[in-house]
């Protein structure tokens, strides 16, 4: 189950390349507002459908 503070990918394997893995910082209506670091070490944000993410093993 994913919740606040889960590592989590996304399905779509060209939004996975771009962004890896990802840190949920909440959860609301069903859509999960992550943060990633980019690779020139910037923190980003991205807002996902629950349903288009997997938890990572990572």
């Amino acid at each position: 189950m994913i919740k606040e503070g889960s590592r989590v990918k996304h399905i779509d394997p060209q939004i996975d390349i771009q962004k890896g893995v990802m840190s949920v910082l909440n959860i609301t209506n069903g859509f999960a507002t992550c943060w990633y670091q980019s690779f020139d070490n910037m923190q980003m944000a991205g807002t996902y459908h629950i349903k288009d993410l997997i938890l990572s093993n990572n």
